[in-house]
């Protein structure tokens, strides 16, 4: 339960009425820096939660609740705020992220209690960012030099071991290997001589 990814989702959600309390006195750089801690937080407690197979149905909770409660006091506080030295956001885009929402909640409730879909796929933008993150996780071990001669190597006529020469001799003897597949003929003369 006391995971590192649900330590740092706890913290998230602890930074919350503290990014609000800074909003309010008007520490906006305070408020900035929190909410960018709180993605930071996001984005190492899911790929902590990954690389050491750190997952829990805590965690799987906690963190789009963390996630939601931070922007939806974010979006409330610099929409309904009067008087900010910055930008104000929109209403009308205040609105929108709230529909989606709650369209988005309304339609996977419908379909876990009318058509029992139990797993719901990722969004895209969420499988995007864990697809980089696990590139940053986990170096290439084989270049891509070596990547491409083996991919030359093999292809759906090569045997896979080298006691096989005799069946593509005679797959190659009766014709079946098509004229784009001829450089194992020339390989195995290649090899011999």
């Amino acid at each position: 339960m006391f995971t590192i990814p649900n330590i740092l989702t706890l913290v998230r959600l602890i930074a919350v009425p503290v990014f609000l309390i800074a909003s309010f006195r008007g520490h906006y750089t305070l408020a900035f820096g929190l909410f960018v801690g709180a993605v930071a937080t996001d984005f190492l407690d899911g790929m902590i939660a990954r690389r050491f197979n750190q997952r829990s149905r805590l965690g799987a909770v906690l963190d789009p609740a963390a996630d939601k409660t931070i922007m939806v006091c974010g979006y409330l506080f610099y929409t309904l705020r009067d008087g900010l030295p910055v930008v104000r956001i929109p209403a009308w885009l205040t609105f929108t992220v709230f529909i989606r929402d709650f369209l988005i909640i309304g339609f996977a409730y419908m379909l876990y209690t009318r058509v029992k879909v139990k797993r719901f796929p990722e969004s895209r933008m969420r499988s995007g960012r864990q697809r980089s993150s696990q590139a940053l996780e986990k170096p290439d071990p084989m270049p891509a030099a070596r990547r491409r001669t083996a991919r030359k190597r093999r292809c759906g006529w090569c045997p896979p071991e080298t006691g096989q020469r005799d069946l593509l001799k005679d797959r190659q003897s009766a014709g079946r290997i098509p004229a784009s597949r001829k450089h194992h003929r020339n390989g195995d003369r290649a090899k011999r001589q």
